[in-house]
């Protein structure tokens, strides 16, 4: 089975995207910095009252001049992953921009047959075994081939007429997969 699309920048920060939503790694330093910063930032905002208490004054009532500031670790909180996000799409689409993208983008054309999956591009072409696979995962938009835990062939529904010809094109893949194990 072969399919054949144009690989653009917006496909390789989908993948990322998808991955850095479904890795284990990413997800548990995300979590951490949802709740290691606004933490930070609560106990700053505690103590804070304390250092500029002058004679005369309650920490509650200093401590209520600064209520509007409590709402930052909160917003912080349900902003980071959103932020992270845009900023990790940022990133790709200006590494991208850093040198040659032959290899990458454009025109690319993917095989699957038995005893391999072959991708061709303009400059490159490659071909692996399906005992390098890792799985086989999918997305409302794509497929992604694990190759390893970084690296995947990016298979997009879009490359196809129909819902039918995507699925099975994943199907097939699979087949071929779970052969090797």
């Amino acid at each position: 089975m072969q399919v054949q699309y144009e690989m653009t920048p917006e496909d390789f920060v989908a993948f990322n995207a998808y991955h850095q939503k479904n890795s284990p790694e990413l997800r548990r330093r995300l979590n951490i910095s949802r709740v290691a910063i606004p933490l930070v930032m609560l106990l700053a905002f505690l103590v804070m009252p304390l250092i500029k208490l002058g004679p005369g004054e309650s920490y509650a009532d200093k401590l209520f001049e600064l209520k509007w500031f409590f709402l930052a670790p909160v917003i912080l909180y349900f902003y980071t992953p959103f932020a992270w996000r845009r900023r990790n799409a940022k990133l790709i689409r200006n590494m991208l921009k850093e040198g040659s993208t032959k290899a990458l983008l454009g025109d690319c054309t993917i095989t699957i047959s038995d005893d391999c999956i072959a991708s061709v591009r303009e400059s490159s072409s490659s071909s692996v075994g399906w005992d390098v696979v890792d799985r086989i995962v999918e997305n409302d938009q794509y497929g992604f081939i694990y190759l390893s835990s970084l690296s995947a062939v990016l298979i997009p529904r879009r490359a196809f007429q129909r819902t039918e010809d995507y699925d099975s094109f994943i199907r097939q893949a699979r087949a071929y997969k779970r052969r090797t194990v």
